[in-house]
């Protein structure tokens, strides 16, 4: 709900790395971000109903349907931030209930847990290409451990529990995604101290991983994370409002360090803009730094 294409449109341009979030109403889960929601925004409704969701061209459905058409793309989707609207509770068995719909739009589409971290031939191979991930970490999160036995299902309108198969194929963060970067927060310290600390953060991985930096545990990322905010910064000082124009010249010869790999960091593959769409001048100037112009 932060962008201004749709998700469909998104994965037309080349977006392949979601983060949904997700709030419920009575079966209804839609997009929010934080006290922010959009109902014009749906993931799904439980039960999942193929043409109802197709009539009303649902998030999950768009995501299913550009990977019908391409069958060579794999999608990840992070779920994350599981609430509700007031006087509700986003519960064990809403969770459940969104384990089912998962499975029963993307079925064989999903890539299902392993031992081992897949590759990208071997998921293809199998027909596989949605990956998707659950912050096991954070609040509400749907419980997808494997229980001692297959739950039997329930007759009338109580939601069973997801069964083994349905939870294995949905990963866990904690066990699957590896996020190289800085603990330092990004919107309260300058950018210089922030790279300098993902830089030396990745340093201290490299060591400990192969020679390209990669865990063969779980699935690596290299994240950098651009914001308008922190791009604003003037004198070391963090500037959380709009208005300026000035651009920290930290950022320029700071951030070329982590394009170019330099001091044994691991080069970014996901890159984020946040609030992106706010300032006209914001992207031509993350465009500069990819493209080498600055």
């Amino acid at each position: 709900m932060t962008q201004g294409l749709s998700i469909a449109d998104q994965l037309k341009a080349g977006v392949r790395y979601f983060d949904f979030r997700f709030r419920i109403d009575n079966g209804e889960f839609f997009s929010h971000h934080g006290s922010d929601e959009s109902r014009d925004n749906p993931y799904c409704h439980y039960k999942w109903n193929e043409e109802y969701e197709k009539k009303r061209n649902s998030i999950f459905y768009q995501v299913k349907a550009f990977c019908n058409l391409h069958p060579s793309e794999i999608v990840i989707l992070n779920l994350y931030d599981f609430s509700s609207v007031w006087g509700q509770s986003f519960n064990y068995k809403d969770g459940q209930s969104l384990i089912h719909c998962i499975n029963d739009c993307f079925g064989s589409l999903l890539i299902p847990r392993s031992a081992s971290i897949p590759t990208y031939g071997s998921c293809i191979s199998n027909k596989q290409q949605v990956l998707v991930v659950n912050n096991d970490k954070g609040d509400n999160a749907p419980d997808i451990d494997v229980t001692d036995g297959n739950p039997a299902a329930v007759d009338g309108d109580e939601i069973p529990d997801a069964t083994n198969a349905e939870r294995k194929n949905i990963w866990k963060m904690s066990e699957s995604l590896k996020e190289r970067f800085s603990n330092l927060g990004y919107a309260t310290w300058t950018w210089k101290e922030m790279v300098d600390g993902t830089i030396e953060d990745q340093y201290k991985y490299l060591l400990k991983t192969t020679p390209d930096g990669r865990d063969l545990s779980r699935f690596w990322i290299s994240q950098s994370i651009l914001g308008y905010n922190n791009m604003n910064l003037v004198d070391d000082h963090s500037q959380n409002f709009a208005g300026s124009n000035l651009i920290n010249p930290l950022i320029i010869e700071e951030y070329k360090k982590w394009w170019n790999g330099e001091g044994g960091a691991q080069q970014p593959n996901i890159l984020l803009l946040d609030f992106s769409g706010i300032h006209g001048d914001f992207v031509p100037v993350c465009q500069g730094l990819l493209n080498g112009s600055f």
